[in-house]
């Protein structure tokens, strides 16, 4: 039997990851083992691509690397839609889709199933939809639901883009939450829509002995040997960042540590810098930036409890990777959070920094009860496999082309 021709839009994959990235690697890694699959990434690799000695990675490093500095020096006012533009201008040539064999493969029938994995369609399949089966990934219905939290133009786009997205041969969402959401919202038929959760990258796992000190001399520069909780995700207003600043600010006279908060920064982050430097106690709260993966395995097993705030999640990836290094999460009681944490945490109301600081302050006060829920969390996050969610979403393939 021919395996499924699956064409896959690999673009979150480019350059540094967040939530949307590591779950494209981690799936299409996965995929890759079996076969009755065939993948073809709509994005050429680094070597395909590169162009006098320059590929993918390198000019997306070059282009963070110039950004990364004017970020800071205008904060608000840094033209982030200007931005977005020239980067997407000189990346494109070297990301260049393989226009003429994926549209031939198409024709030939060689390819059966497009797989979108971002927020809307290539631009260069949307006449090839009629030709092929349409798997769509909706992550989450934040920028139709909160636009506010999001840059205009990635509004404006995802409003076009929905409608073909709903109109998909089949939806994934990465939580019941999310698909219940489209079901209610554009009455859209339950059986077309599976929810397939995510799960933690294979590195994330609890550290012992010889790792734990490794790991305490790795991350050295940024807690100089002190206690800390952590935050892990994009620094922008979605992730409701001042409220935690806010509570720490309560805990600051009982609790002997810091906060620190490791993500890049994203759309209108400067509101949130000035508010922790107007604390007072901006040598507490330390903001690392975009941290790679080692360094933050190495925080996960370390922190006294990992926080998020966040007021939306479609998912909730750090929550999951800090319950895989045995770290106790307390979490939003709202969006998709609940659901993934299960009784691995402890919830609070995102609107009230006083219920994020005195849940933070029960749970450091009671040692029996963390010891309980870092084992009841380690034990939640083994139930979300890579392996399993692979094979969930080729029953869907084979699915939609029977």
């Amino acid at each position: 039997m021919e395996p499924l021709g699956i064409l896959i839009n690999s673009s979150p994959m480019i350059g540094e990851k967040t939530g949307i990235g590591f779950y494209v690697y981690n799936l299409c890694r996965e995929l890759e083992q079996h076969p009755e699959i065939e993948l073809t990434y709509s994005h050429r690799s680094q070597e395909e691509s590169s162009l006098s000695g320059i590929g993918i990675e390198d000019l997306d490093n070059l282009l963070k690397k110039i950004s990364k500095p004017l970020k800071i020096k205008f904060g608000n006012y840094y033209p982030a839609s200007v931005a977005a533009t020239t980067y997407n201008f000189f990346l494109y040539p070297l990301v260049a889709l393989h226009r003429r064999r994926i549209k031939k493969e198409i024709k030939s029938g060689k390819l059966q199933i497009y797989h979108e994995t971002r927020h809307s369609i290539l631009p260069d399949f949307k006449k090839q939809l009629a030709k092929i089966r349409l798997v769509a990934d909706i992550h989450d219905l934040s920028p139709i639901t909160h636009p506010q939290w999001h840059l205009k133009e990635h509004v404006r786009e995802v409003n076009r883009s929905i409608p073909q997205l709903l109109a998909a041969d089949h939806i994934i969402t990465k939580s019941n939450y999310v698909r219940q959401e489209i079901i209610e919202r554009f009455n859209v038929n339950p059986d077309k829509i599976t929810a397939i959760p995510n799960a933690a990258g294979g590195a994330y796992r609890q550290f012992s002995g010889t790792e734990l000190e490794q790991a305490k001399s790795h991350v050295a520069t940024f807690t100089d040997g002190r206690p800390f909780l952590l935050y892990v995700g994009t620094i922008e207003p979605r992730k409701n960042i001042i409220t935690l600043i806010d509570a720490f600010c309560h805990l600051s006279e009982t609790y002997d540590g810091d906060l620190l908060l490791a993500g890049g920064y994203g759309w209108l982050y400067q509101d949130i810098l000035d508010h922790a430097e107007q604390t007072g106690l901006h040598n507490r709260i330390r903001f690392l930036g975009y941290a790679r993966d080692e360094t933050i395995h190495a925080l996960f097993n370390l922190c006294d409890l990992f926080v998020y705030p966040s007021w939306y999640e479609g998912f909730g990836m750090p929550a999951l990777e800090a319950m895989s290094c045995g770290a106790v999460p307390v979490v939003s009681d709202c969006s998709s959070l609940p659901e993934v944490v299960q009784d691995g945490g402890a919830f609070f109301d995102p609107n009230s920094s006083d219920d994020l600081a005195s849940t933070i302050l029960s749970l450091l006060n009671d040692q029996q009860r963390l010891i309980a829920l870092k084992k009841r969390a380690s034990e939640i996050s083994k139930q979300y496999q890579w392996p399993d969610i692979a094979q969930r979403v080729i029953n869907i393939y084979k699915k939609v082309c029977t």
